[in-house]
């Protein structure tokens, strides 16, 4: 995960949940991802850009 501020910080977490169900409106679906967050750097609501990498366990 990516996020805009602080400039272009990357943080790595795990998928832990995803979501079965797709909302057909929207074309969403929800994944939770365990996150480490030392100093409470990240806030709630804050824009970031996520990558998700297949081969990793």
């Amino acid at each position: 995960m990516t996020v805009s501020e602080p400039r272009d910080e990357v943080h790595v977490g795990t998928v832990q949940v995803i979501d079965r169900v797709l909302d057909a409106a929207s074309r969403m679906f929800g994944v939770r991802i365990m996150l480490p967050n030392a100093g409470n750097r990240l806030l709630a609501g804050q824009r970031c850009k996520v990558e998700f990498d297949a081969k990793s366990n």
